[in-house]
Formats: C-alpha cells, structure tokens, sequence
C-alpha cells in the first residue's frame, strides 16, 4: 500500500489488516520480539480482516519506534479514527512521531474521501477509545485504581492531540461511588414496580453455561444494543459475528470465568422478550456497571433502573459497598445515577477531532 502525496517522510507503511508475521510483531511489540508473557490484547484488532479500509504506520528513529493505525469506520465513511498510538521514545521525541504519525495518517484520510479524523480510537467506538485526561483528575480519598478498561495511554500522551491541532470532540467521565447500600435502596421502588409487571431477571453467569441459553443471551444483548445505542454518539452498527466476539472476548477477560457475570442481569418482560440489560462486574472492590441498556418498547418504565438494583444488590451480597459508573459521556441520562450516591472519586477522559 502507498500513500500518493508526497510526504517526505520516513513513516513506513506496514499494511491493512490482517498483519502477519514480522510486521504484525513489530507494530504490536515496538519492533521487539513478543514478549513471553502472550500476545497483546490488541492483536485480536489486526489479525483478522477488518470491514473498513485501514493502514497501520511505523516510525523507527534514533530515539525509538513508533506506531499508529488508521480506520475509515466513522460517519458513513467521511471521518477517520486514528489510534493504536504506542512509542519507545520519551518526551519531545515521543510527541515528534506522534505528530509525524498524524500527518501521514492525515495524507491517508485525505486519499480516502475523509473529511475529519477523530481519535484516540482503534477503529469504532466498539473498542478502546478515549484519552485518560490525567490532570483533570480528583478524589476525596487520596490514591484511585487505575483499571484495565480505562484508556491506557501514558500520562502526558493526552496533550499530543491538541499539539497536533486537534480540538477536543467530547468529554466523558468514570465516577467511583460510595455508600452502595444507600444506592440500591433508592432503585427498590424501581425493582419492585417491574417485578409488579411480571419483568423478570436472569443473571449472565447462570445464561452462559449452557450453549443454548447462551445463544439466547448473546442474541438479546446484541439485539438491544443495536437498538439502544442507534442514536449514540458516533454509533457504527457491527454485524451479528463480530458483536458476539467482542462479548466472549470482554467475558473471557473477567477475572472468575462466569462467576465474575453474577451481576449482570438480562430483563425479560412476562412474554419472556429481552427488555433490558446491565453489564456489571466488580473490579479492585467496586462493582462496575459498564454498560445499562433498554429496548425501546419498555422505556419509560423505570428499567434501567431496575436492572440495575439487580446488580447492586448481588454485589452487596458479595461484600461490596462501592460502585463505578464506568466511561459516561457528558450529557448523558446516565449521569443522573452519581447524583443518588456518595462521589468519592472522578477520572476524566476526552476524544478529539480535526477538519481534513
């Protein structure tokens, strides 16, 4: 693959996905051999073939090497997301191939009809996107976990994308909460008027260990997702397939197999219809409700808050009293649940754009 402009640069252009053999190694472990420890998690991104148009860059200079990886997913096609940022390099060198990077990835974008580019972001907002905005940071406790589901970009990374001239797009927030029986008490009267109705939950961990009821929650999930997040922000519908991979990837990822899905909970009207879901689990001693969703035909009955009760009082069950809103975007209904418990902590993260 070639970029047409001329560019005058030294960036290498390693190819589309799937990447294969000492390519795939170099982008993924900075032109390292693998590390013994097992392939890195965004592997599973570059080893298949991908739906969209796609390049991957590399950059090796005397201070390190570097890589990004570019996606026409967004928008229809008219919007680019960039990410896959990883550097050896340290300070003005990093931020010198990152911007190096960035205007290669721009040529391509450019080449491809593209009128924005939009990131940090590995292809969709299906998968890890985001930059962890470290100094907006705050706590009321000292000392918060940093999770594996967060943004994993290093500290001072953030600021690239403004260097670049990028423009932030939209801001999102996690918020640790304390005081998780007071919490759950205020969504009973949710609960109990849902259960009145003839709604009843079923916990993932007792859906996944048969095929077919898994076949049925992997269906619903996919289902109400589709339909709940049609409007969302930058929204890119995924087909059946690749939906139920990244499920049994993110599930296999929790630690306790399918014990750690105890708190998640599929709601399923009297007629037995998939009508909501709450993806929770605990991590570092907090339940973490991940993702809420409801079909629309149910709205306006309370269920995501019902749906939710159900997760929080298996984790108070377990011996739990903290939750996380996990990476809400600002605006977001979803915010209005902080405001019924005790905020101990916030971490702060942002997406970014620039005009082609």
């Amino acid at each position: 693959m070639s970029i047409k402009i001329q560019l005058n640069t030294d960036v290498e252009i390693l190819g589309s996905a799937p990447l294969e053999g000492q390519r795939l190694e170099e982008f993924l472990y900075l032109g390292h051999p693998a590390p013994a420890s097992g392939a890195s998690p965004e592997a599973r991104f570059l080893t298949r073939a991908l739906d969209f148009p796609n390049v991957f860059l590399a950059l090796r200079t005397p201070d390190g090497y570097s890589r990004l990886g570019a996606t026409r997913s967004l928008d229809q096609g008219r919007a680019v997301a960039v990410g896959f940022f990883a550097s050896s390099c340290q300070g003005e060198a990093r931020q010198k191939a990152f911007a190096e990077l960035v205007r290669v990835a721009e040529a391509w974008a450019k080449e491809q009809g593209a009128q924005r580019i939009v990131g940090p972001m590995m292809m969709t907002t299906w998968f890890p996107y985001r930059a962890r905005m470290w100094q907006e940071d705050h706590s009321a406790i000292g000392e918060t976990p940093r999770f594996s589901w967060e943004p994993q970009q290093n500290p001072g990374d953030e600021s690239f994308w403004s260097e670049a001239g990028f423009e932030v797009l939209e801001t999102y927030h996690t918020k640790g909460l304390g005081d998780l029986a007071g919490f759950a008490k205020k969504l009973r009267a949710s609960r109990d008027k849902a259960e009145a109705k003839g709604y009843r939950p079923q916990a993932f961990s007792a859906l996944v260990t048969d095929p077919q009821s898994r076949g049925e929650l992997m269906r619903g999930l996919y289902e109400l997702s589709m339909e709940s997040f049609d409007e969302a922000f930058l929204f890119t519908p995924i087909p059946y397939a690749a939906f139920e991979a990244l499920y049994v990837t993110g599930l296999s990822a929790l630690k306790g197999g399918s014990e750690s899905l105890q708190h998640a909970y599929l709601l399923k009207s009297a007629e037995g219809e998939p009508a909501a879901f709450s993806f929770a689990f605990v991590d570092q001693g907090y339940v973490v409700i991940k993702t809420l969703a409801v079909a629309a035909k149910f709205r306006g009955q309370g269920l995501s808050n019902a749906v939710m009760s159900y997760s929080c009082e298996s984790a108070l069950a377990a011996g739990v009293d903290r939750m996380i809103h996990a990476l809400v975007r600002r605006g977001n209904i979803s915010e209005t649940y902080a405001g019924k418990a005790e905020e101990l902590w916030e971490h702060r993260y942002a997406l970014f754009a620039k005009s082609l």
